[in-house]
Formats: structure tokens, C-alpha cells, sequence
């Protein structure tokens, strides 16, 4: 890709021309790509690899991505990205493992928030008939804990790429809240997760995985 002079040709024009597309920047620049040609060389072990690495991770962040933009809205502002989806994705190399074509996601490996505050401690989770019972400990050992504190609630259903959350769940004085499921969901095996947020919204934790449960 080249920058392309602003009082040339090109600043008249938008779009693809002959397999050239002109880009114009809201920061004013002009850009010009031509269009990527298809290799004829096979494709290594590697790069196949990093494809499936992403297209599988890349599932479970869109599956998620209204708690992500939550859970990872500080991370954005502080470290420049784009999206809570594309900070999500800085995960995928070291969530992703074993060997291609056999990979899968380690859910241990992956963070749903990510921020400063103290995670939940002695935190657990049940089934119930409704649906998973988190409890975790209530006290205030820490400065930047408050009672108001809210809990965090993550499931993803990886055999149908789907989650079940709620962001703001029971405050931290409680000690306890059920996150309700559908029983269309039933037969699943979710990954769990668990964070704190601050009421404000203005501090969230790093989130704490608590293992599969089969639902």
C-alpha cells in the first residue's frame, strides 16, 4: 500500500479502478492497494495453522461480544484498540493449542474482562435447575474493594458457539446470584466465568475461570 499525493488524480476518485483501490482517510491521507492476487504456492502446516487458530477463537469473541465490550472497555481506551472484539483476539495465540488439524481452544488460557481490580476470591459455581449458582466471598480485604461492587457472570456453550452472561450481576456483599440458563441449552458443557465491576463502571477485574460445567 502506498500514501498517495492529495492534489494528484487520485483525490478525486473513490473506490477500485483496474485492481487499484483509493482509500480516503478520516485523517486526510489517500491511499492506494492494489488487490491481492491468489498464490499458486501450497500453503505451509504453519499458516494453516494460524487460520484455523483464528477462525476458531474468532467464533467464541462474537459469540461474546456484547459482555466484552464491557469487560474490555478500559483495556480499549488504555491500550488503543480498535474494539473490544480485537482486543478479545490478542488472545487467540496463547488460548489456541495443540497441533494442526486437531486445535481447540484453553478456556483457562482466555479473559473475558480484564482490568486492575482484585478478582473474586474463594469463588464457585453450581448447577441448578434454573440454571448456575455463583458464590464468592463477600469481605473487604483490599482498598480497591467496595460493597457495591457488582459480580460478573459469564457462560459460553462452545458446541453452539453461544453465551449466556449478566453484567451486573448481585453486588459483592451478597456473596451469591444464579445466572438463569435456557433449557434449550441443556446437554451443553459451558466454560465459566466470574469478575467484579465497580458500580461506576469506571474499574473492572481481570476475570477469574471457574471450569466446565455440564448443563
Amino acid at each position: 500500500m502506498a500514501k498517495v499525493n492529495k492534489n494528484g488524480l487520485a483525490a478525486q476518485i473513490s473506490g477500485t479502478i483496474d485492481g487499484i483501490t483509493i482509500t480516503h482517510h478520516k485523517n486526510g491521507t489517500i491511499s492506494a492497494k492494489s488487490k491481492n492476487k491468489s498464490s499458486k504456492v501450497p500453503r505451509t502446516k504453519s499458516q494453516k495453522s494460524g487460520s484455523q487458530n483464528f477462525r476458531r477463537f474468532s467464533k467464541f469473541c462474537s459469540s461474546a461480544t456484547g459482555f466484552l465490550r464491557i469487560g474490555y472497555a478500559l483495556e480499549v481506551k488504555k491500550m488503543g484498540f480498535n474494539s473490544a472484539f480485537n482486543a478479545c483476539m490478542k488472545q487467540a495465540k496463547s488460548a489456541v493449542i495443540g497441533v494442526y488439524p486437531n486445535q481447540s481452544i484453553d478456556f483457562s488460557n482466555v479473559l473475558v474482562t480484564k482490568g486492575d481490580m482484585t478478582p473474586p476470591e474463594n469463588a464457585s459455581v453450581t448447577v441448578q435447575e434454573k440454571g448456575l449458582v455463583f458464590t464468592w466471598d463477600p469481605e473487604i480485604t483490599k482498598d480497591d474493594q467496595h460493597y457495591t461492587d457488582h459480580a460478573m457472570f459469564f457462560v459460553h456453550f462452545s458446541e453452539e458457539i453461544s453465551s449466556v452472561y449478566k453484567i451486573a450481576g448481585a453486588q459483592r456483599g451478597d456473596g451469591k446470584d444464579i445466572l438463569l440458563l435456557s433449557d434449550d441449552l441443556k446437554g451443553n458443557v459451558g466454560e465459566v466465568y466470574i469478575s467484579f465491576i465497580k458500580d461506576e463502571q469506571d474499574a473492572v477485574s481481570n476475570s477469574v475461570y471457574l471450569g466446565q460445567v455440564n448443563w
